[in-house]
């Protein structure tokens, strides 16, 4: 349960940080690799693909090493994981208040977006106008990049991507207010 809420922290964070290097963003869309090593340098890989839409949608599609669904709308979390026959819908206690975090990033010397929340320095790294990659460490000094390919920005993105319907037959499990 603690690695879930981590994991749910840490993947609201960065689609929060996704959105904070540009003020006329409205929508995302890319294909990822993300990286992980922990603390005690063992590495994991995922991949998959994002949608994002202005103010607060989310939808992430891993697609490996394994399947995995997470979608997340204004202060609710939903994560399917089909090898499980399990989603977990849970509530944050906060909705994440987008527009001070596109206003508070700052362009540094080195070409870098930065920004903070809560505690955690995102670094984010933009080519021609897209952003390229992702870099953080997380509270469990778990180091993650973030590598988005086939960046599509601002595109039209229908609302009913961002919405959930459970396959007949899987567990639901709701989970406290976070």
């Amino acid at each position: 349960m603690k690695v879930l809420r981590r994991y749910i922290f840490v993947l609201i964070s960065l689609c929060m940080t996704l959105f904070a290097w540009g003020e006329n963003l409205h929508s995302i869309e890319a294909d990822f690799e993300q990286f992980a090593v922990s603390e005690d340098g063992v590495p994991t890989r995922y991949e998959g693909h994002i949608i994002g839409k202005m103010p607060s949608k989310v939808k992430w599609d891993y697609k490996a090493p394994l399947q995995k669904e997470i979608y997340m709308n204004g202060n609710e979390v939903i994560i399917y994981e089909p090898r499980l026959e399990q989603v977990s819908h849970s509530r944050l206690k906060d909705k994440t208040d987008f527009l001070s975090i596109l206003k508070s990033a700052k362009q540094h010397n080195d070409n870098t977006y930065r920004t903070k929340v809560d505690g955690i320095e995102y670094v984010l790294f933009v080519d021609k106008q897209k952003p390229e990659r992702i870099e953080f460490v997380d509270s469990m000094g778990v180091k993650t990049t973030l590598k988005l390919k086939n960046v599509k920005l601002n595109g039209a993105i229908n609302d009913k991507k961002f919405v959930f319907v459970a396959p007949q037959g899987v567990e639901i499990v709701e989970l406290h207010s976070r």
